[in-house]
């Protein structure tokens, strides 16, 4: 399909191939902290001041959803199939929105950790990593937590997935 962003005096453009072309591009006037494109491009995440999180089909340029939330948003990550979107805000509170579904599936505030700085999907999207203080696991399925590391403090998680034969 092709289609890009650009972010110019706070206004995000989506622009498409036929926009392009007709010179129709939709802005959108906020003021725009983070954009990140789903797995399969079809959809792109906006993190804006409201403080919100936006989601814009790439199809048709229209906004799909907006989450209002009560304060920013400090990590987002994407599941690799783009069927889930986790976010920290607070810096204290996970959260996990399910695009097909336009609902959040989980929620939970994590006071004791402090400040949560990593977030990273397993590759089959049915875990969460969360890292802060200590590494937490969480089960999307199950909606349980565990602990697989304490006294970390964690940074930055990531998971690199590959192709065993």
């Amino acid at each position: 399909m092709g289609c890009f962003y650009s972010i110019h005096l706070n206004k995000l453009r989506i622009i498409t191939p036929d926009a392009w072309k007709k010179k129709a591009r939709k802005c959108y006037d906020f003021f725009v902290r983070r954009v990140k494109f789903s797995p399969a491009s079809d959809y792109l995440i906006a993190v804006i001041d409201k403080p919100s999180l936006d989601i814009f089909n790439l199809e048709t340029t229209n906004l799909l959803t907006s989450l209002n939330l009560k304060s920013d948003i400090s990590q987002l990550k994407m599941s690799h199939d783009g069927k889930y979107i986790a976010f920290i805000s607070d810096n204290t509170k996970v959260s996990v929105y399910d695009v097909k579904h336009d609902q959040i599936i989980y929620s939970q505030d994590f006071q004791q950790e402090e400040s949560l700085r990593g977030l990273a999907f397993s590759p089959d999207g049915n875990f969460l990593l969360v890292g802060g203080i200590n590494l937490l696991e969480i089960n999307l399925k199950t909606k349980k937590m565990r602990m697989l590391m304490r006294n970390l403090f964690v940074d930055e998680i990531d998971v690199n997935i590959t192709k065993m034969s």
